[in-house]
């Protein structure tokens, strides 16, 4: 019998010096996910300490916890998750603006324990105030998403945030319906103005892509040129591709945007020839929401970006998009891991530790 995470009684303080969470002793597949039990960390001067009361998951999780910045042991097994909300608990030295009681969110540090825990330790300038009109486990399925879209499309592509200045320009979406897909729909088309065609290939995917604001749908699985050419549509000034980049598509991304265009991409496949895009003077665009907080620079931006997300949210301009809500516990997050790795989940995965 599998048991959810037991959670301490107060929200005020943290008497224990351990943390209990979900994790990884070695990289591997599901299987390796167990309970595991770490020291309380030693605040830094700008760390806040954070009773989880919701989390969500990413595909990054599970490549985490196949290798990709894993380095755990049995000695040091390290907790997953990026994805947070909770209650604050305990303050750094040098925080600013967040007091013990303020309800926050954000996605951590990739290379800090994660926040399938009961208790979390971040950086505050990377952690923003939860929105008020929705549940922990709700706010938590915001902040990776939300992040890598606006930091991909307005921080690095350079796309204004006034809509007037975006008239008549268009974005093509990959994999519209996943987390960051259908986050990044709803900033480009509610926030940002732009013309927003998504990719989907399932009735229920593009159903959902519609609902989250695309203007138009093509389908991933045939040739993007032959989906533009039948709906008569034409080629894009930006693209944001939301999967895997490989080659093939890659080179289906670089026939259909204009000469000039910005592509960006969340991640590349291995061998990827990221100098095809050189014929049409195209601009590749990385998005890594981790760089911030893993090097440490400008890493206030993120919590900027947060506190626009809630604004939004609150404002009822933008909706998160957690599509399924369950119970913490360790089966439930080995199931979630096995849902994400299959490529054919909507929106986010997310659970509630209250």
């Amino acid at each position: 019998k599998i048991t959810p995470i037991k959670q301490y009684k107060s929200n005020k303080s943290m008497n224990s010096q351990s943390i209990k969470g979900i994790g990884v002793t070695k990289s591997g597949d599901v299987d390796v996910l167990t309970e595991v039990t770490v020291p309380k960390p030693q605040l830094a001067p700008e760390d806040i300490l954070v009773q989880i009361k919701g989390v969500a998951l990413n595909p990054v999780d599970y490549k985490v916890r196949a290798g990709m910045l894993n380095n755990a042991t049995e000695e040091n097994p390290k907790i997953l998750g990026y994805d947070g909300s909770g209650v604050v608990v305990e303050l750094g030295s040098n925080v600013k603006g967040f007091k013990v009681g303020d309800e926050v969110f954000y996605a951590g540090n990739a290379v800090r324990n994660g926040t399938l825990a009961d208790y979390h330790a971040v950086d505050y300038r990377i952690v923003g105030k939860k929105p008020t009109k929705i549940s922990h486990a709700e706010a938590a399925s915001v902040p990776l998403v939300w992040i890598t879209a606006y930091e991909a499309l307005v921080d690095n592509v350079g796309i204004s945030t006034d809509p007037k200045k975006n008239e008549g320009k268009t974005l093509l979406i990959v994999a519209g319906a996943g987390g960051v897909g259908s986050v990044a729909i709803q900033l480009a088309k509610k926030v940002l103005g732009l013309k927003v065609i998504a990719t989907a290939s399932r009735p229920e995917t593009i159903e959902f892509v519609k609902k989250m604001g695309a203007d138009v749908v093509v389908n991933h699985r045939n040739p993007l040129r032959k989906e533009f050419d039948d709906q008569k549509l034409a080629d894009v000034d930006y693209v944001f591709h939301t999967w895997d980049l490989d080659n093939d598509y890659l080179g289906q991304l670089v026939n259909i945007a204009k000469p000039f265009a910005k592509i960006a991409y969340i991640s590349p496949a291995p061998g990827t020839d990221l100098g095809a895009t050189f014929i049409k003077a195209q601009q590749l665009v990385p998005e890594f929401m981790f760089a911030r907080p893993m090097h440490g620079v400008d890493q206030e931006r993120q919590g900027e970006i947060l506190n626009i997300a809630a604004k939004l949210i609150d404002e009822g301009t933008i909706v998160h998009t957690a599509a399924k809500i369950e119970k913490f516990s360790l089966n439930a997050i080995k199931e979630g891991h096995k849902t994400l790795a299959s490529g054919k989940s909507i929106g986010k995965l997310a659970y509630t530790l209250e």
